[in-house]
């Protein structure tokens, strides 16, 4: 009897190690770049096709991603914003080191999803934020310009520096959806 039970657990656990391998033979872990910056936990191959998790993809492709639980549905928004760097009356993307003053104007479109808010951020090459303006949004508006105040930043080292522009959705956290750099040198 004793010796039986030792079968049965033994083949048991050899089919569950022989499954363990099967699985692990059909799926292979890849690597995933997206402009040029590889995804954390990669990507899976099952079966010659590619599967990454959508919070992975909205993350790379800076969109918004929205999980609703009772219907069981992913929803990924991806507004155009278009950003532009301005100081008086000229455009730039290059700067050199120090104080200097400047304006970022945003054009937004395909905004799908009801919003709270926006904000245009500047981060530095160390990877420190600061925010440079955030509007409410008080209606749902799909499209809408919107001009930052005159900001006096100081790039203090050389490097590239990204402004970003994120959406608040409603009752969410704030997402970044488009960047810009800009060169100091």
């Amino acid at each position: 009897m004793k010796a039986r039970r030792v079968m049965v657990v033994a083949l048991a656990l050899s089919l569950m190690g022989g499954s363990v391998i099967f699985a692990d033979s059909i799926t292979q872990k890849i690597k995933m770049v997206f402009n040029g910056e590889e995804v954390s936990d990669g990507a899976v191959m099952i079966d010659g096709k590619t599967y990454l998790s959508v919070s992975q993809a909205g993350d790379a492709l800076k969109a918004i991603v929205e999980w609703d639980d009772n219907a069981k549905k992913v929803t990924v928004n991806k507004p155009n914003v278009h950003m532009l760097t301005f100081s008086g009356k000229d455009i730039f993307g290059v700067v050199k080191r120090g104080e200097f003053k400047f304006n970022v104007l945003c054009s937004v479109d395909n905004l799908k999803i009801a919003a709270d808010a926006v904000k245009v951020s500047i981060i530095d090459p160390a990877g420190k934020s600061k925010d440079i303006q955030e509007l409410d949004l008080k209606e749902r508006k799909e499209y809408f310009m919107f001009q930052t105040q005159e900001l006096t930043y100081d790039f203090k080292a050389a490097g590239k520096y990204t402004v970003a522009f994120f959406v608040k959705p409603s009752g969410g956290d704030y997402t970044r959806v488009a960047e810009k750099e800009i060169t100091a040198i």
